[in-house]
Protein backbone atom coordinates (compact mmCIF):
# COMPACT_ATOMS: atom_id res chain seq x y z
CA UNK A 1 0.00 0.00 0.00
CA UNK A 2 3.05 2.09 0.30
CA UNK A 3 3.66 2.89 -3.05
CA UNK A 4 -0.14 3.85 -3.46
CA UNK A 5 -0.77 5.78 -0.92
CA UNK A 6 2.43 6.89 0.79
CA UNK A 7 1.01 9.93 2.47
CA UNK A 8 -1.47 7.34 4.34
CA UNK A 9 1.34 5.96 6.49
CA UNK A 10 3.14 9.30 7.06
CA UNK A 11 2.42 9.76 11.13
CA UNK A 12 3.00 6.24 11.37
CA UNK A 13 6.07 5.64 9.10
CA UNK A 14 8.15 6.23 11.75
CA UNK A 15 6.90 3.73 14.35
CA UNK A 16 7.16 1.52 11.66
CA UNK A 17 10.36 2.32 10.56
CA UNK A 18 11.43 1.78 14.04
CA UNK A 19 10.11 -1.79 14.45
CA UNK A 20 12.21 -2.28 11.24
CA UNK A 21 15.28 -1.84 13.64
CA UNK A 22 13.90 -3.51 16.08
CA UNK A 23 13.80 -6.57 14.28
CA UNK A 24 17.19 -8.35 14.47
CA UNK A 25 18.66 -10.62 12.38
CA UNK A 26 15.98 -10.91 9.90
CA UNK A 27 17.18 -13.63 6.53
CA UNK A 28 17.93 -12.30 3.66
CA UNK A 29 14.98 -12.13 1.68
CA UNK A 30 13.02 -10.25 4.31
CA UNK A 31 16.25 -7.68 4.94
CA UNK A 32 15.38 -7.13 0.96
CA UNK A 33 11.74 -6.63 1.53
CA UNK A 34 12.16 -3.72 4.50
CA UNK A 35 14.87 -2.19 2.51
CA UNK A 36 12.37 -1.83 -0.32
CA UNK A 37 9.56 -0.50 1.82
CA UNK A 38 11.68 2.46 2.89
CA UNK A 39 13.28 3.04 -0.57
CA UNK A 40 9.66 2.84 -2.24
CA UNK A 41 8.23 5.68 0.29
CA UNK A 42 12.05 7.27 -0.27
CA UNK A 43 11.01 7.73 -3.80
CA UNK A 44 7.29 8.13 -3.36
CA UNK A 45 7.99 11.75 -1.21
CA UNK A 46 10.64 12.81 -3.34
CA UNK A 47 14.30 13.30 -2.49
CA UNK A 48 13.99 16.86 -0.58
CA UNK A 49 10.90 16.04 1.32
CA UNK A 50 12.39 12.52 2.15
CA UNK A 51 15.41 14.78 3.78
CA UNK A 52 13.28 16.66 5.33
CA UNK A 53 10.73 14.08 6.73
CA UNK A 54 13.44 12.51 7.75
CA UNK A 55 15.09 15.04 10.02
CA UNK A 56 12.48 14.62 11.97
CA UNK A 57 12.76 11.32 13.19
CA UNK A 58 14.62 10.88 17.04
CA UNK A 59 18.19 11.26 16.14
CA UNK A 60 18.89 7.25 17.03
CA UNK A 61 16.08 5.84 14.67
CA UNK A 62 17.58 8.18 12.03
CA UNK A 63 21.14 6.65 12.59
CA UNK A 64 19.77 2.98 12.81
CA UNK A 65 18.13 3.78 9.53
CA UNK A 66 20.65 5.38 7.60
CA UNK A 67 23.36 2.42 8.95
CA UNK A 68 20.94 -0.82 8.33
CA UNK A 69 19.73 0.31 5.50
CA UNK A 70 22.47 3.05 3.63
CA UNK A 71 20.10 5.74 3.79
Amino acid sequence: MIPFNPVGISESFPYFCEALVEFKDPNSDLEYIFLNLIQTYKVCLGEEAWEAYLASFPLSLKEDLTTRFSL
